[in-house]
């Protein structure tokens, strides 16, 4: 009897065994070299000794644990090949927003991740042929007694292991990669956590992080220096004389948040075609273009965009911004504006409840909010109204408005799987071997939203508003995902260079001034963070009464910006360099990317710019979470302080 149980507990072992080998090469952490798999197998061997010699109710609720086990393996393999991240008990919630985007989920589904459940099956089908062997139990089993220590001591490491009370960096590696504590700590952070987030545990993140005092220092002081130097200059006293101070008095303003736009299509040409002219003539003139720009949203994908736009916060990685702090007060953009007299308005052609639109844009300072309710929806593709049909109807409605205005427009076309429905027509041609190509599918819609774009421009100048309106454009995220094996071989094939994070995160912003009389490129490093610091400089706006982590990108000695998904925490893209932290958290592991070879560089010297990016992602996280972002700068800095001193005083015990 026990030499069959045995057997069988030898098929799953090596079955469970395989199975994570799939699980760790999918989500591109090392087997051999690191304790993460032999942990697992550790776990998993004291728990099927458990379900060996246990009871029958026993071994049920532990098959439903294997069960469940996998199945969030296989949630995290396509999470992971879609956000470089594994999936948070956080996005649970954000399922509402599949709406519109299930092919794209679809596509994220390798093959690699079906192979993760497939043991399943298998098993169920031998337990049912071999039925009597399961029932089955050990002439000698182990003592109850036994059994609970075994219990008691699996869980015990488990939760010893996420919580790691003791900080060790070598648990702290595992807890990084390990499948089960890694999930377990997720857990424990995303309820608990967000009860006991307050300073004190502010203080033991970053510690744990391995943030220093100075670097939170650092940071304080940045911020502190963004306030004092807008509040000189708003009383006339400034002592430094600031590019494009108040440019914009007066003049309306449109915002234009393009989906998928990346960067690399400005200028560029496929087959001799140029794939954005209309956006390329805009260059030439009256017009600031940041070419080293780029998105750092978060789970939130286009929604954390405009967030971060408009607030000049980070997100968050645990789930979409407008769901999760949809009750918070922001002196975001539109609000600002409405303060000085603006007419307030978005619009996007789509449902106004996705992404919880309808509820958090009142609150931003919207005073409209077009949509699929009071949009004509003559024109239909992909997600919503047609890019053009859009900037039609918006050109007649802000013709119709009372000046200055801020209108928020975001567009859809260009999103996955980027195909233009009919009566849709495509202006690029594409060679044959990409017809049919995610690549391909792209490189048409992007025209076609360029063409949408050269046509409301046009629009603009036929209803007398051209003149006076400033036209900020910017892409929202990436179109083409460089872990996608086909847009991986396309993009380096057509770029020249390895397709990596440094072109796929690369967004465009371009700020076109009409009346301006020059063209100038900024090579400055930024972010979404960055944009209401910069637009708050051009229209005189105060933001002494609100904590942004952006800065102004024309008045600023260096260029630095966080990332949220895709890098894990401790990445960053500052002037020259990008640098993504390695899986296991550490910084040694990482690597770095020079911006303008797109070739590896060395890491040395940028330990402090990485505890840097930690530091401003947990600190707008702590903001969002204590709804504390309308708050005077001399407070926020004073709280602060208050935290260094506190992190010293731990350095020194």
């Amino acid at each position: 009897m026990k030499q069959k149980i045995l057997k069988m507990s030898y098929l799953v072992f090596i079955l469970f065994a395989l199975k994570m080998i799939v699980y760790y090469i999918a989500v591109d952490i090392p087997i051999f070299t690191s304790l993460s798999y032999w942990v697992t197998m550790i776990f998993f061997g004291l728990a099927l000794f458990l379900y060996c010699n246990s009871s029958k109710r026993t071994r049920k609720i532990l098959g439903f644990v294997y069960v469940i086990f996998s199945i969030v393996l296989f949630i995290d393999v396509i999470y992971y090949n879609y956000f470089n991240q594994l999936v948070s008990v956080n996005q649970i919630w954000q399922i509402k927003n599949i709406k519109g985007t299930e092919d794209s989920v679809k596509s994220a589904i390798p093959l690699m991740s079906v192979l993760i459940l497939i043991d399943i099956p298998v098993l169920w089908f031998i337990r049912r042929r071999f039925r009597h062997r399961f029932s089955e139990v050990s002439e000698k089993p182990i003592s109850k007694k036994m059994r609970r220590w075994i219990a008691f001591g699996l869980v015990f490491s488990i939760i010893m292991i996420a919580v790691n009370p003791f900080r060790l960096v070598s648990i702290q590696k595992i807890n990084s990669t390990e499948a089960v504590t890694v999930h377990v700590k997720d857990a424990v952070d995303s309820t608990l956590g967000k009860v006991i987030y307050d300073r004190s545990s502010l203080s033991t993140i970053l510690q744990n992080k391995s943030v220093s005092a100075d670097v939170v220092k650092e940071v304080t002081d940045e911020i502190d220096d963004k306030a004092v130097s807008e509040t000189e200059d708003n009383t006339g006293d400034s002592v430094k004389t600031r590019n494009y101070k108040d440019i914009g008095e007066g003049m309306n303003l449109i915002v234009i948040q393009v989906e998928s736009m990346q960067n690399f299509v400005l200028n560029a040409e496929y087959e001799g075609q140029e794939i954005t002219p209309n956006l390329n003539k805009l260059l030439e003139e009256d017009t600031l273009y940041f070419n080293h720009y780029y998105t750092n949203m978060g789970k939130g994908n286009t929604s954390d965009a405009e967030f971060s736009s408009l607030t000049g916060l980070y997100p968050v990685i645990e789930g979409a911004s407008y769901d999760l702090y949809v009750d918070n007060d922001f002196l975001a953009l539109p609000k600002l504006l409405s303060q000085k007299g603006y007419y307030t308005c978005a619009a996007i052609g789509d449902d106004k409840d996705f992404y919880n639109r309808a509820t958090v844009y009142p609150r931003l300072g919207f005073d409209y909010f077009y949509n699929e309710d009071n949009l004509e929806m003559d024109e239909i593709s992909g997600l919503g109204l047609s890019d053009q049909s859009m900037f039609r109807q918006m050109a007649q409605n802000l013709s119709e408005q009372a000046e200055p205005f801020f209108s928020f427009i975001i567009t859809l076309t260009n999103h996955y799987p980027y195909v233009l429905d009919e009566p849709l027509e495509a202006t690029l041609k594409l060679k044959s071997e990409d017809e049919g190509s995610m690549f391909g599918g792209y490189m048409q819609t992007i025209r076609y939203t360029d063409e949408a774009i050269g046509a409301f421009i046009e629009a603009l100048k036929a209803e007398g508003l051209y003149d006076n309106t400033i036209i900020v454009i910017y892409g929202d995220h990436h179109g083409l995902n460089c872990l996608d094996d086909d847009n991986y071989e396309r993009m380096t094939e057509y770029l020249g260079y390895e397709y990596d994070y440094d072109t796929m995160l690369n967004i465009p912003l371009i700020i076109h001034i009409p009346g301006l009389g020059s063209s100038e490129t900024i090579e400055t490093v930024g972010g979404q963070v960055d944009l209401l610091p910069t637009l708050a400089n051009f229209f005189d706006l105060d933001l002494s009464d609100s904590v942004t982590f952006g800065q102004d990108l024309l008045n600023t000695d260096e260029g630095f910006v966080a990332t949220v998904a895709y890098m894990l925490q401790g990445s960053f893209i500052k002037d020259g360099v990008l640098y993504e932290i390695g899986r296991d958290g550490t910084f040694e592991s990482g690597r770095a990317i020079d911006l303008n070879t797109h070739e590896p560089t060395s890491i040395d010297g940028l330990e402090e710019y990485s505890q840097k990016a930690v530091t401003v992602t947990e600190m707008s996280k702590y903001i969002l979470e204590h709804n504390e972002a309308v708050m005077p700068i001399e407070e926020f800095t004073g709280m602060m302080e208050t935290l260094v001193a506190e992190i010293e005083s731990e350095d020194i015990n």
